[in-house]
């Protein structure tokens, strides 16, 4: 709803939208050619970084 009435915003989630699907396009080949393990420690990683964002907007919205 923002792009259609900013422009600014509509050209800024085009360029994110470019950059995004190559990011997404080098994980996807990544993701293929990686053994178990790797795989294992690319998802402990990811969960790691999920419960950062959870607990860091937890202690910025809730905490005092």
């Amino acid at each position: 709803m923002l792009a259609g009435e900013f422009k600014l915003i509509a050209r800024f989630l085009d360029w994110a939208e470019v950059r995004l699907r190559g990011a997404g396009r080098w994980a996807r080949g990544v993701w293929a050619r990686s053994s178990t393990a790797v795989r294992a420690l690319i998802c402990v990683v990811a969960l790691a970084c999920a419960a950062a964002l959870v607990y860091g907007a937890y202690r910025l919205f809730f905490a005092g």
